[in-house]
C-alpha cells in the first residue's frame, strides 16, 4: 500500500431531515439520528472547529454500514445525518441533496492508500488522488 494523503470529513444531511434548521454547533447533532460508517464514524465522534476547539458527540445511530456509497444513499434519503469524506459527497452537496452541518467543524481526516497493482499506476492518477486528499 502507498499512502496518498487524507480526506477531509464533514457532517452532512438531507434538507428533508433538517426541517429548515441547519445545526451550527456539534451538540445540536444529538437531536438527530445518524447513519454511521463502521469502523470510522460510529459511537463517539470527535469534531474539531476551525479554531481548534474539540467536542465529542455520541449521536443515536439508526443504521450502520461499512460501505460509503450505501452511507451516501441513506443520508440523501433522510434516514439520518452522516460523517463522511467531503469528496465523496461533493456532487450531492452541489446539487442540494445534502447540506453540510456545523460547517465550521470537521471530523477526523481519513487516510487514502493506493494498492499498487503489478503494472505501474499513471503518475497523473496519483497526483489527482493526492490533490483531492489535501483539499
Amino acid at each position: 500500500l502507498v499512502w496518498v494523503g487524507a480526506l477531509e470529513s464533514v457532517v452532512v444531511a438531507s434538507p428533508a431531515l433538517l426541517h429548515g434548521t441547519v445545526p451550527e454547533r456539534p451538540e445540536a447533532l444529538d437531536a438527530l439520528e445518524m447513519v454511521a460508517h463502521a469502523p470510522h464514524f460510529e459511537g463517539d465522534i470527535e469534531l474539531t472547529s476551525s479554531g481548534g476547539e474539540r467536542v465529542r458527540i455520541r449521536p443515536r445511530t439508526r443504521v450502520v454500514t461499512n460501505n460509503f456509497p450505501s452511507l451516501l444513499r441513506a443520508a440523501c434519503r433522510g434516514i439520518g445525518f452522516a460523517v463522511m469524506p467531503r469528496l465523496l459527497a461533493l456532487s450531492e452537496i452541489r446539487r442540494g441533496e445534502l447540506q453540510i452541518l456545523a460547517p465550521e467543524w470537521r471530523a477526523e481526516r481519513l487516510p487514502v492508500h493506493l494498492a499498487r497493482a503489478p503494472s505501474p499506476v499513471p503518475r497523473a492518477a496519483l497526483d489527482e488522488l493526492a490533490a483531492h486528499s489535501r483539499a
